[in-house]
């Protein structure tokens, strides 16, 4: 059986993703942690996903980046 043999249903929904990244505010150097701003930044993540169910489906929570590598060019280019 190929794909012509069993199209896709003429009833299709379009299904969306919302992605929000909100990074904190530096630090004053009184309460900053080792590393912020120079090798790790903290920030809080929010999406919203429609299109797969009668409701929107929301999720958020806490996401941390963390500078791995210094090397500015991949491959020498």
């Amino acid at each position: 059986m190929t794909w012509f043999d069993n199209p896709l249903p003429s009833e299709i929904w379009d299904v969306s993703r919302e992605i929000s990244l909100y990074l904190d505010p530096a630090q004053s150097s009184e309460e900053a942690e080792a590393g912020w701003g120079d090798s790790w930044l903290r920030g809080t993540y929010a999406e919203r996903i429609s299109g797969i169910h009668e409701y929107d489906i929301q999720v958020a929570g806490t996401v941390y980046f963390r500078h791995l590598s210094r090397i500015g060019a991949l491959n020498g280019e």
